[in-house]
């Protein structure tokens, strides 16, 4: 899935696990917000990938994911960009903690809060964006 230079996880960066009796491993669905969980930078701590596949891989122990309740209000795509903002980084990576190793905790994470627009909202904000990239205008 390679998270960390996939904004678009992909399905063929996965890899065969092995299961021990009794382990338990959580499945990535789609529409899946997918965060790396540990990194020796804190610039790669809580980096962010959507899985939009329907094949249904294991999540992998460098990542935690977060699942939608609903799929009809957000656009996963955007949502996977949107983290990937200065704005979303900036609230991300302040979680992370560590000296030599820095690691981001899914209880931290849950906490941060970033807003994302709805889908009935996207095309007001394609709008802007189009509208600022025409006049250069940082948004």
């Amino acid at each position: 899935m390679n998270v960390y230079k996939n904004v678009i996880a992909d399905v063929n960066g996965c890899d065969v696990v092995s299961i021990e009796e009794g382990e338990h491993q959580n499945r990535v669905n789609f529409g899946d917000l997918l965060f790396t969980q540990s990194s020796e930078t804190l610039e790669e701590v809580g980096l962010t990938s959507v899985w939009l596949n329907d094949h249904t891989p294991l999540l992998n122990s460098f990542c935690f994911g977060f699942h939608f309740d609903s799929s009809s209000l957000i656009n996963p795509r955007f949502a996977a960009y949107s983290m990937r903002t200065p704005y979303a980084r900036k609230r991300i990576t302040r979680e992370g903690q560590g000296a030599t190793r820095y690691n981001l905790s899914s209880n931290r994470l849950k906490k941060v809060k970033i807003l994302l627009a709805s889908k009935t909202k996207l095309p007001v904000c394609y709008h802007y964006w189009k509208l600022g990239l025409k006049n250069n205008v940082k948004l």
